[in-house]
């Protein structure tokens, strides 16, 4: 999980989508990227400090710790996007097979992960380029 927490963020009440909290979450774990997804969607203004005035506490039980999981997670809130209407269909098509991807990486090896890689091509390239942007 490569996002900043919302937890380590000042964010106004009133700058909380409503739909972040029509649609709780069942399955742990990426609350916090629910919440960005629709904060970007909306295309809230947010300014960032550059200041480290938190360091989140990585306790070994941390959900964001084991891909699978959070990407099981995000596959949950995944339909809530589908009911609103700024998140364009088109990004929650491309969310879903990444995190899908992440899951089926997870359960295999050898011949079927290659395949798995060439068939998501776009997916892996995407995420190759923000590696070495963020290097």
């Amino acid at each position: 999980n490569q996002i900043i927490s919302p937890g380590q963020c000042l964010i106004r009440k009133s700058a909380i989508p409503q739909e972040w909290i029509d649609n709780v979450m069942t399955n742990n774990g990426s609350d916090d990227l629910f919440l960005w997804i629709l904060v970007f969607e909306k295309n809230c203004r947010f300014a960032v400090n550059p200041e480290c005035l938190y360091t989140h506490k990585y306790t070994g039980e941390n959900l964001s710790a084991s891909g699978t999981k959070m990407a099981q997670s995000s596959l949950t809130f995944a339909k809530s996007l589908k009911q609103i209407p700024y998140v364009p269909e088109k990004h929650i098509r491309l969310f879903e097979r990444s995190r899908q991807l992440d899951i089926d990486l997870a359960k295999s090896a050898g011949p079927k992960r290659i395949a798995l890689a060439v068939k998501n091509a776009d997916i892996i390239m995407h995420r190759l380029r923000w590696k070495i942007k963020c290097m």
